[in-house]
């Protein structure tokens, strides 16, 4: 099922927590914290006033997101089990919190992928063998490979939200080339900070991976499904990191309005280099959704389908050349 946004406001007003905690600081304490909230959630479970005792920082970015229309919109669905861990990726009553601030309901396995992605990874304990989830956010080498000032992918950005900010930079990459998603980005782009606003990824070189499905819904009928994965290179290098292209997940449904995201996180030149070795594409592969995605009619089945390569090359404002 899709997940979206109950019509009714949050519970708490837009200007109800300060932005007074720098990241910084919440990188050194999000440990104890995430560990202090998933203790109370599975014993006594968890609302979202605990949530603002202990993470007020959060909260006002949550409310922040709950009153942007659309934004919630621009994400799938994703499922909150890791397969290598085989244990939830958040602990169930800390996503619930996040979704009553939100105004979504998150209850279950299958939750809201941008505040899972988000926030949810914040607050996630698990460590898997990439390490904690959380430290796509906590890291500043992100921003810095694409010249970012720091902390505006961080836990606490000094300007707009992380879902909103997040939303936006893997919007820009997701959406190339689609004009029609690119109006939807452009209407929640006033909520994130200016310089993800400024950002022009007809600069980058861009591949995009296009896996593409016709299963059948409930009743016999055919949809199509567009699974894309798109990987930016850093533009400015970053000393030391080895994970330096960026992978954006999403998903192209046509039994929903417009594609939607569902990841972004940091790879490696290798990783890409697998994910993009000319044995992997074909007309007829085997495909399945990967990072947690949830599509309806393909959650852990692989199928038969089409998988391509698509270039976008610098300063290309057309359509990809097909490879």
């Amino acid at each position: 099922m899709m997940l979206s946004p109950r019509t009714k406001s949050a519970a708490y007003p837009v200007s109800a927590f300060r932005n007074d905690v720098p990241s910084m600081d919440l990188t050194r304490r999000l440990p104890q914290i995430a560990a202090k909230l998933g203790k109370k959630a599975r014993a006594t479970g968890l609302s979202a006033a605990d949530l603002e005792d202990q993470c007020p920082w959060l909260c006002r970015q949550i409310v922040r997101d709950a009153a942007t229309p659309g934004l919630l919109d621009l994400w799938n669905s994703s499922s909150n089990f890791d397969e290598l861990a085989g244990v939830a990726i958040v602990e169930p009553g800390v996503l619930a919190a996040i979704g009553e601030l939100a105004g979504v309901s998150v209850d279950g396995l299958i939750v809201h992928a941008g505040l899972q992605h988000t926030y949810g990874y914040l607050l996630s304990t698990i460590v898997t063998p990439f390490g904690y989830k959380r430290d796509r956010w906590v890291s500043p080498r992100l921003e810095q490979g694409f010249g970012l000032p720091s902390d505006i992918l961080g836990p606490n950005p000094v300007e707009g939200t992380l879902l909103s900010n997040a939303t936006l930079f893997a919007g820009l990459v997701a959406f190339r080339g689609d004009e029609q998603a690119t109006r939807r980005l452009r209407r929640i782009a006033p909520s994130a900070a200016a310089p993800i606003r400024k950002l022009d990824f007809t600069h980058f070189e861009h591949r995009r991976i296009v896996e593409t499905l016709s299963p059948r819904d409930s009743a016999g009928r055919f949809r199509s499904v567009r699974i894309r994965t798109d990987v930016v290179p850093y533009p400015c290098q970053v000393g030391g990191c080895v994970e330096n292209c960026l992978l954006v997940y999403s998903i192209e449904d046509s039994s929903q309005p417009g594609p939607r995201l569902t990841t972004l996180f940091p790879v490696s030149p290798t990783f890409v280099a697998e994910l993009t070795h000319p044995n992997r594409f074909g007309p007829a592969v085997e495909i399945r959704t990967r990072f947690n995605a949830f599509v309806p009619g393909l959650a852990g089945q692989t199928l038969v389908g089409r998988r391509t390569l698509e270039e976008f090359h610098r300063r290309d404002r057309t359509r990809p050349r097909k490879m």
